[in-house]
């Protein structure tokens, strides 16, 4: 049995055990060494497994330790002693199944039922036993069809004539209804029935009792017109009676009904021609009753015509002379100014001139608003404050009435400029020539602000100063004129070399004392592993530091995996401390370090298959199918996992993952380890605690994962194809898995190497 796993990863004690045990009953390593556990335990070997018996004391797979070897049956035994149990064998004898050969459907529902088969010692199974299949449906009670309906196919059956005539239902709970008719009257009466069940309804009869019919006893030509209506004869003993309720002709009358019955309605104007009221306004009040639509109306004798000035109201709307019809023409009042138009107004049925302008205040317009025969008297409107458009204080003036309209009036003159905020002198400009200005003065700001000079501005002296604020620099003085000088350190923050060693070399540029100095930005402090001098001595990386532990080396196997780390060019390396030597038989060792352990001193044939490294995508891990093509032990993995110490766990499933990703219950922990990654895209070392033993023709699935997103691997093409293969295994395309068994992505191409052992 190979030790590789163990080496890798030093586990101990149980694990060995369940190696040798996965070995010796998965993969048949040993040939036909059946011994190892015990060299002198004897006795019957059980089914499978490790048990005691045979040459060499574990009894071998199956069969009986130290009996002959048969032809092999179907009993859970290695009859041929080839190692194999039941090879060949869909079943074991006397093993049982559930079974049922209908629709599958069906199965469960109404009297749809299971049987029962057993398997004989051909590995056949046998008859399907005391299954329950459906049937046409029977009134028993039962769901004999299965459809989940009980005794539906049944309805109802009707017997027997007349009242005789008697429907039941077929099925009734179960238990099948007998039809039978009722019992016929000696004879028939006259109600509409087949009293005597002889398939007639009153025979002998004129009609049946109670039964009626319409009837009419005025002229022909009359019935059914206008109000003229049937009436209605009742059946009694067999015979009509007399016609009750019939309408014959009567005299019209205004009602908008045939009363006559002659077609026609309201002819003649029943109940009209008396003088009337119509309620309407005006001219349209009289008039004349007529029956209009069936009922009489009081029709006006005047229609509404276009209103005149006469005092009436012609257009019958309540009103009389509305609207002034007949004025609206422009006439001559006789009185003064505006009040002489007039227009011509209808007034108690006349026509009368009534002036059109009342008068009013009289106001600048060249006319005569008041009406007293003067125009535009005691400047109207006038005496307001105005704009004449000069400039200056030339522009105030006053409002004046003058040839029918206002005009302004400049009050002020011209004077010299004054600072004052007004255009004395009337040029367009305000306190031109900085009038009493011009003398040095002081803002009372900070910094270079404070200077200034006398300005006229809005009307007064003011002190404007002669430097704005800048960009504050390290020149001694208060640019910004905020109180402070040299703050922030202006013109500083660069870097700069201060002449020291290593980091301590580096520095950035302060503003001190209204000049810049180089201030160093780094403390010598404890030698790293990168690249710098750290403590400032001249040297770099000095004395290895964080260097010094043992380490796997990427890229190598068996012994030469095993190395130092140690500081190069600035980075912590792992750099091989063994290198390959001849294998040496029996040491549990890889020292030539080509993947195998003592190859080539009998037993197993050591091999691995890569798939890629190529990466491109990643997340916590893999799910990946293995098919043996011949028998193998899976000894370890490499992987490819991201920069770092990773906590590794391995799942493995008898089968395929396929349906699997997500049920934990399915997977068996193979073991959890740290692993520490060097290098993306490359191999990392994942050894296993103990080996799985692979039976030639088997799928096993394997699921690789940190517990963190750390794993990479590449997207595939088709979820189950064979992305690998060599003479005695394959590898297909799987899925990747979000810790530990969540989100599923598909397809996905596990990175890595399978070292395994194939044992003939």
């Amino acid at each position: 049995m190979s030790q590789h796993s163990e080496i890798r990863m030093g586990w101990l004690g149980a694990t060995a055990l369940l190696s040798l045990a996965l070995v010796v009953t998965a993969a048949g390593c040993g040939s036909s060494d059946t011994g190892g556990v015990s060299s002198t335990s004897s006795g019957t070997g059980a089914t499978g497994g490790i048990s005691p018996g045979g040459a060499g004391g574990v009894g071998g797979v199956g069969g009986a330790g130290g009996g002959e070897c048969t032809e092999e049956v179907c009993d859970g035994l290695d009859n041929d002693c080839d190692s194999e149990v039941d090879e060949g064998c869909e079943c074991t004898d006397g093993q049982t199944q559930s079974c049922y050969s209908g629709d599958p459907n069906l199965l469960g529902i109404g009297d749809c039922a299971e049987g029962t088969q057993t398997c004989d010692l051909a590995g056949d199974w046998g008859p399907c036993v005391d299954e329950v299949l459906p049937v046409a449906e029977d009134c028993d009670g039962g769901d004999n069809d299965c459809d989940g309906a009980v005794d539906e196919d049944f309805g109802s059956v009707t017997c027997g004539l007349g009242i005789c005539q008697v429907t039941v239902d077929e099925c009734v709970e179960g238990v099948p209804t007998p039809c039978l008719p009722g019992q016929p009257n000696p004879t028939e009466t006259c109600d509409g029935t087949d009293d005597n069940c002889d398939g007639q309804v009153d025979e002998g009869c004129t009609c049946v009792n109670g039964t009626s019919q319409p009837c009419y006893t005025g002229s022909p030509q009359t019935q059914n017109v206008g109000e003229c209506e049937d009436g209605i004869q009742t059946c009694v003993n067999g015979l009509y009676g007399n016609c009750v309720g019939d309408q014959t002709p009567t005299s019209e009358t205004c009602d908008g009904l045939d009363n006559d019955c002659d077609t026609q309605t309201d002819e003649n104007d029943p109940g009209g021609g008396s003088s009337c009221i119509t309620g309407l306004s005006g001219v349209c009040s009289p008039g004349i009753e007529h029956c209009v639509s069936g009922q009489l109306d009081c029709e006006q004798n005047v229609q509404p015509s276009s209103e005149t000035c006469n005092g009436l109201d012609d257009n019958c709307d309540g009103q009389f002379d509305e609207g002034n019809p007949g004025g609206g023409a422009a006439c001559d009042t006789g009185l003064l100014g505006i009040c002489k138009p007039g227009l011509f107004e209808c007034q108690n049925g006349s026509l009368t001139c009534v002036q059109t302008t009342q008068p009013g205040t009289e106001s600048c317009n060249g006319l005569d608003d008041d009406c007293d025969g003067s125009v535009d008297e005691n400047n109207p409107g006038g005496g307001g404050v105005c704009s004449t458009g000069n400039p200056g204080i030339c522009d105030a003036g006053t409002q004046q009435c003058q040839n029918g309209g206002l005009q302004c009036v400049q009050d002020n003159t011209s004077s010299p400029e004054t600072c004052n905020g007004l255009d004395d002198d009337c040029d367009g400009a305000t306190d031109e020539g900085n009038p009493g200005g011009g003398s040095a003065c002081s803002t009372g700001n900070s910094g270079i602000c404070d200077a200034g000079i006398e300005q006229c501005q809005n009307g007064s002296l003011s002190c404007v100063q002669t430097n704005t604020a800048t960009t504050e620099s390290c020149n001694g003085l208060d640019d910004d004129c905020d109180g402070s000088v040299d703050e922030n350190n202006p013109g500083g923050g660069g870097a700069c070399s201060t002449g020291l060693q290593g980091i301590c070399s580096a520095g950035t540029n302060q503003c001190q004392n209204g000049s810049l100095s180089c201030v160093q930005t780094n403390a010598a402090t404890t030698e790293v592993c990168n690249g710098l001098d750290d403590d400032c001595d001249g040297s770099t990386d000095e004395n290895n530091p964080g260097g010094g532990a043992n380490c796997l080396v990427p890229g190598q196997q068996g012994e030469c995996e095993n190395g130092t780390v140690n500081c190069v060019t600035g980075a912590l390396q792992c750099e091989q401390t063994i290198f390959p030597i001849n294998e040496v038989c029996g040491n549990g060792l890889d020292d030539n370090c080509d993947g195998s352990t003592d190859e080539g001193c009998g037993g197993c044939n050591p091999g691995n298959i890569v798939t890629t490294y190529a990466g491109g995508n990643g997340q916590s891990g893999n799910m990946f199918d293995v098919v043996a093509l011949s028998n193998i032990n899976v000894l370890s993995f490499d992987g490819n996992l991201d920069v770092g110490t990773h906590t590794v766990e391995i799942y493995y499933k008898v089968g395929t993952h396929v349906g699997f990703e997500g049920t934990s219950s399915a997977w068996t922990l193979i073991g959890s380890t740290p692993v520490t990654s060097v290098a993306a895209d490359a191999p990392t070392a994942i050894p296993l605690p103990f080996n799985v033993s692979i039976p030639a023709g088997q799928t096993y699935a394997f699921y690789v994962t940190t517990t963190l997103s750390g794993i990479g691997y590449t997207n595939g093409t088709t979820l189950g194809a064979v992305y690998v293969q060599d003479a005695h295994t394959q590898v297909l395309e799987g899925v990747g898995v979000a810790y530990p068994f969540g989100s599923v992505y598909s397809p996905r191409v596990w990175n890595g190497t399978v070292y395994y052992e194939e044992c003939p």
